[in-house]
């Protein structure tokens, strides 16, 4: 969906790094969202309260307050915007520990700049101002997590790179470019940056049906080992 055709959504981009301020605010006005900006935690936080955005991209590593420290603040907001991280972080403990503290999204820097979009209008396509709480998660049966991964299918063969777009405690959304059949036996690894994948996952398809791009596929975990329903949990926000 392109933004120009919403109510204006309005995005919050904070990152200390002008340049990519300036990039990410030409990118999202382009594509019609109204953009507001921050160059630290404490001005994000400020930013959040005056003008309350619909989604905030916000980068980890700031002076001052940094990333971690607003979505600890934003644990007990009222009405806290969806998050994106975008860093430049890309080992599993930072995804992972975003995941728990409530982000909806994981990107890592050097971005593209078509997928970064795609996931800002994915997510308020799909979940607008109905973020869930933090304090609440644990009793939302799925949740927006979206990030890359690979799907290996029989004798760990790859099969394809996708975007996980939701994620319960019994499966997950990916949408590929191809289209797998039901039943069809797969496992999936999240892809923070190329070559380090983690968090992989046993599964098989439930569903497939045809997306904007490509198709959408329901997975269902299969006999998920300790650590991997451990590291399911831990992306769900389950302490």
């Amino acid at each position: 969906m392109n933004a120009s055709f919403a109510d204006r959504r309005t995005v919050l981009v904070a990152d200390d790094e002008e340049d990519v301020r300036f990039l990410l605010s030409r990118l999202l006005g382009d594509v019609g969202y109204e953009v507001h900006l921050a160059q630290d935690g404490l001005e994000a936080l400020d930013r959040i309260d005056a003008s309350k955005p619909d989604l905030m991209i916000l980068d980890l590593m700031m002076p001052g307050l940094d990333g971690w420290g607003v979505l600890k603040r934003l644990e007990t907001h009222p009405s806290p915007p969806l998050v994106v991280l975008l860093t430049a972080r890309g080992d599993p403990e930072s995804f992972a520990r975003g995941m728990r503290a409530g982000a909806a999204a994981y990107v890592t820097k050097p971005f593209r700049f078509h997928e970064l979009i795609a996931t800002v209008q994915g997510l308020l396509a799909s979940d607008g101002k109905a973020q869930v709480r933090h304090s609440e998660r644990r009793r939302e049966p799925r949740r927006p997590v979206t990030a890359d991964v690979q799907v290996f299918g029989r004798d760990d063969m790859p099969i394809a790179l996708g975007r996980c777009v939701d994620l319960s405690h019994g499966g997950l959304q990916v949408h590929l470019g191809l289209k797998i059949d039901g039943g069809f036996p797969v496992s999936v690894a999240f892809d923070l940056s190329p070559g380090n994948p983690v968090v992989r996952i046993d599964g098989q398809v439930k569903w497939c049906q045809p997306v904007p791009r490509g198709y959408a596929h329901g997975l269902s975990f299969v006999k998920l080992s300790p650590d991997s329903a451990r590291q399911v949990e831990a992306l769900l926000g389950v302490e």
